[in-house]
């Protein structure tokens, strides 16, 4: 209660005292103190909880986190995102990948080009579909990596659909190419619609 107290003060000595409880011992302290954390919607409290984030061990503190920076749109450093790629929970690694798509930046784009490489495929496939929201020529190769080299096909779909949003030219000859010697029927099917319709907005 003290800690939702402080947080309603919504002043700077207020924020100081949080941005410290952020690391207490005490597991329930840290956790109604990111809460209240992320009610401020700074860059410092961004970067105290992305700093927690990376030395965090309980894994709801941990999505509550991710939660709210990714709803502060702010990784805060990127240091606690990128912690996040070497957690053994999935989910956790999911939500991450996901959360750089939508705060973007291109340390958040560096992290997703190496979190296509996981070895979950729902990670691959989240990251995939955030590549899709930026807009470089790195992307279009690592995209059509996947698609070619890639052998789950959901995560190949996800590729293949990210490649649909981005419309890059660039990015038709390689699924072409991919197409003339594909062998999955049902993934063949969707790259011809998928490089017809790019082909189509490039003309």
């Amino acid at each position: 209660q003290a800690v939702v107290t402080i947080g309603k003060m919504n002043d700077a000595g207020g924020l100081n005292v949080l941005l410290k409880l952020c690391s207490a011992e005490n597991r329930d302290l840290r956790f109604t103190t990111v809460k209240v954390l992320s009610k401020f919607r700074n860059r410092q409290a961004a970067y105290v909880m992305s700093e927690q984030l990376a030395a965090e061990n309980d894994n709801e503190i941990k999505m509550l986190i991710l939660d709210s920076l990714i709803d502060m749109r702010d990784a805060g450093g990127y240091r606690g995102m990128e912690k996040m790629l070497t957690d053994q929970v999935v989910s956790l690694r999911v939500r991450a990948v996901y959360g750089l798509g939508l705060i973007g930046g291109a340390k958040g784009l560096q992290i997703l080009f190496k979190s296509a490489k996981d070895s979950d495929y729902r990670v691959r496939a989240e990251s995939c579909n955030s590549l899709g929201n930026f807009k470089d020529k790195g992307v279009v190769q690592t995209l059509n990596g996947v698609v070619k080299g890639d052998t789950d096909r959901y995560v190949r779909l996800a590729a293949l659909y990210s490649l649909d949003r981005l419309r890059e030219k660039s990015a038709i000859i390689p699924l072409f190419d991919q197409y003339a010697v594909e062998k999955d029927p049902v993934f063949k099917m969707k790259l011809f619609e998928i490089t017809r319709v790019l082909i189509q907005y490039s003309i």
